[in-house]
């Protein structure tokens, strides 16, 4: 009901608890008690920053812009979410999921992989809020993270996406894809049915960074190009190229220890359970690799069982070492034998640091160091791609609005509409002074309009309307029509 319940001071706490009877709020000059029922947004004047006391964030106090909600999750506990433009959130997410070192152009692309995963993650995992603030979703900091140059890469993103047929692409990335980025279907399970390998998404498609003429599935192209510094994007990642070691007992004793626990995820055939003897390690065999000579299925043979683990993520789980998860699936195990030939330990050599699927994020920095604009980057490590801003579904009815602001880099970009009615206009108002007017006599499926004449380099905003007098009948009204602007078309 927009009831203030109380007001505090600049710099001065307020304290907010929450009992069986509700929540308690007080501040040095009032204490309020409210219903737990009711929601409860803490906001500031002129735009002033939130500091969450006792919360450090990279090492600084934590500040945060926008707005606070209060949302209550059981009797005792309650959570804390932030409420804010999507543009200040990118703020305090891009530092702090790339290096601003990495430069300008590969910070305009992480921009972009963020601002889409906002409206597309592999997952929607929480009920009360759409995202959190770590790496279960994305690094979040807020305003006292923030730096120029990152912040600058968001303006200059403003209102862009990834898209692949007029709909927001799922832009998985990861630190280092190790010169060759894997396949969707090779590297993760279906959410809907857990299956592995995953369905093909088709712009997350397997590649290498350079010319190369086959892939690596097969365990000699994957030992060659793990075992050298091929040239790539990424070369300059510490984690381009690495080693682990184990004593064969140490390594049967972290077997033994991580089938058990993480035989609950249905990754790992037959099941492990305590009832099972791990026995002395006799083998371990890649059944198949996926495009980027990344493990799909790691065969584990003892003198008691063999098992199978299936997926990168449980793969890299259950072969830790040092108590750390292996920087990736791009692995080769190397037995080392003894003067018997018995095995005495095992090597594992590889590349990459995380799951590899989409952009590497060293990869966009050397890129951008060597020239590369953030649209080629994009480009390079999603297939058949377009960036423009948000596709949005349209009902053209007298009086309806619909507008887009975003930034056009070069001054130019088109105008798509699918799955225009007929017998409909659409006029383009276009800074609130260039006016175009369309009129369709036959029904289309994709209508593209160039508007490189009416744009500014740079910021830009585009209203959408029909002015028709005509009556409008349920045919003329498609539920399928949409419209987004494109900056940068599948082929750039």
């Amino acid at each position: 009901d927009n009831t203030v319940l109380l007001t505090s001071q600049e710099n001065l706490p307020t304290t907010i608890k929450l009992n069986k009877t509700g929540y308690l709020i007080e501040n040095a000059d009032k204490t309020y008690n409210a219903e737990s029922s009711k929601k409860i947004v803490l906001t500031t004047y002129n735009k002033g920053l939130f500091h969450i006391t006792g919360l450090n964030r990279a090492g600084k106090q934590a500040k945060y812009r926008g707005d606070f909600e209060i949302s209550k999750t059981n009797n005792l506990s309650f959570n804390l979410i932030n409420i804010i433009d999507i543009n200040l959130y990118l703020k305090g997410v891009v530092p702090n999921e790339m290096p601003v070192r990495f430069g300008l152009e590969a910070l305009k692309a992480q921009a972009i992989d963020a601002r889409n995963y906002v409206y597309r993650p592999r997952a929607r995992i929480y009920n009360n809020f759409d995202v959190c603030d770590s790496v279960q979703s994305q690094v979040y900091f807020g305003e006292n993270t923030e730096q120029p140059l990152s912040n600058q890469a968001v303006d200059e993103t403003k209102g862009l996406f990834s898209l692949y047929n007029g709909e927001v692409i799922l832009s998985l990335y990861s630190s280092t894809s190790g010169g060759y980025t894997e396949s969707y279907e090779n590297a993760f399970s279906d959410i809907t049915d857990n299956r592995f390998p995953a369905r093909t998404v088709p712009y997350l498609i397997g590649k290498p960074d350079y010319c190369l003429n086959k892939d690596l599935s097969d365990e000699v192209s994957a030992c060659e190009f793990y075992s050298s510094k091929t040239n790539s994007f990424d070369i300059e990642s510490p984690a381009y190229r690495w080693e682990k070691i184990w004593t064969k007992a140490e390594l049967e004793k972290t077997l033994a220890e991580n089938l058990l626990k993480y035989s609950n995820t249905g990754f790992i055939t037959p099941a492990y359970s305590k009832n099972n003897q791990f026995g002395e390690l006799t083998d371990i065999k890649v059944l198949k690799r996926g495009v980027s000579g990344k493990a799909m299925y790691v065969q584990i043979s003892t003198t008691t069982g063999v098992w199978t683990i299936s997926k990168e993520l449980v793969i890299r789980r259950v072969f830790q070492n040092n108590s750390t998860i292996l920087p990736s699936a791009n692995v080769i195990f190397q037995p080392i034998f003894d003067e018997s030939g018995n095995i005495s330990s095992i090597k594992a050599i590889g590349g990459g640091l995380g799951h590899g699927v989409g952009m590497s994020q060293y990869g966009a920095g050397y890129m951008a160091k060597n020239g590369y604009k953030f649209n080629d980057i994009l480009t390079h490590y999603y297939s058949g791609i377009s960036i423009g801003t948000l596709p949005e579904s349209i009902n053209l009815q007298k009086g309806e609005t619909y507008e887009k602001e975003f930034y056009a880099p070069t001054g130019r970009a088109t105008l798509i509409v699918k799955n225009m009615p007929k017998n409909m206009d659409l006029m383009a108002d276009i800074d609130s002074f260039k006016v175009c007017l369309f009129d369709f006599a036959s029904e289309n499926q994709e209508i593209r309009i160039p508007l490189d004449n009416f744009l500014i380099k740079g910021g830009n905003k585009v209203k959408l309307y029909s002015s028709s007098q005509k009556i409008f009948t349920e045919n003329a009204l498609n539920p399928k029509t949409k419209f987004w602007i494109e900056v940068y078309g599948v082929e750039n």
